[in-house]
């Protein structure tokens, strides 16, 4: 499928190759394609000998495995404290853990989170079944929408504008009225740095501009 595409770099969970004349790259995950698997007795072994990079790139290559998945290596990785690891395996943990052990490590990992360098599991938590996730996604959009308002402008908020977006994003697909959301999203694509106004536009732009016609 890629053999018209240049290799240029090749791990034993990953191959990514040059695409677009070069200006870009492809990850392609060997979980998803098959080529890579691990039981979990050996990833125990071997997991405290890698490096974070060796670690994030298991675990994003794991991740776009989809289905394949295992529900035991799952939950042994979201053991890991690095909130590198979590932001990566956020999402598995919300598809392949039973409802209320999800919710409750994803809502454990976003309380303890500091507003300066938040994770984000937004997006993961609006994808469990869970009558808790729209109040923990809630929760943490107030928190951060007023902490945003007052700090507008500091070179710190990036990161806390990006995790606002995901808030907005997850509750509008629990159903939270747009009236509501509002404020935050005319902060984000009026005063937000530019890769956050761009995402939050992309992604929420024809739900917003629909409801105002």
């Amino acid at each position: 499928m890629y053999e018209d595409r240049e290799l240029i770099e090749e791990t034993e969970w990953s191959r990514t190759y040059a695409v677009l004349a070069g200006t870009r790259r492809l990850y392609v995950s060997k979980f998803a394609d098959k080529t890579a698997s691990i039981s979990l007795d050996s990833l125990i072994t071997r997991w405290g000998s890698w490096t974070l990079s060796e670690k994030r790139d298991f675990c994003y290559a794991y991740r776009l495995g989809g289905s394949e998945c295992s529900e035991a290596i799952v939950r042994y990785l979201a053991t890991d404290p690095s909130r590198h690891i979590r932001d990566l395996i956020a999402i598995c943990v919300a598809r392949r853990l039973p409802a209320e052990e999800s919710i409750a490590l994803l809502e454990e990992w976003t309380d303890g989170d500091s507003l300066s360098e938040p994770g984000d599991y937004a997006l993961s938590i609006s994808a469990i079944n869970h009558p808790k996730a729209h109040s923990i996604l809630e929760r943490h959009y107030q928190l951060l929408l007023n902490h945003l308002t007052r700090l507008a402008g500091d070179p710190v908020t990036s990161a806390m504008a990006f995790r606002l977006a995901h808030c907005v994003y997850g509750l509008v697909r629990l159903g939270t009225p747009t009236a509501e959301l509002r404020p935050a999203y005319e902060l984000l694509t009026g005063h937000s740095p530019k890769l956050v106004r761009a995402w939050t536009r992309n992604a929420l732009s024809k739900v917003f501009e629909r409801i105002a016609q």
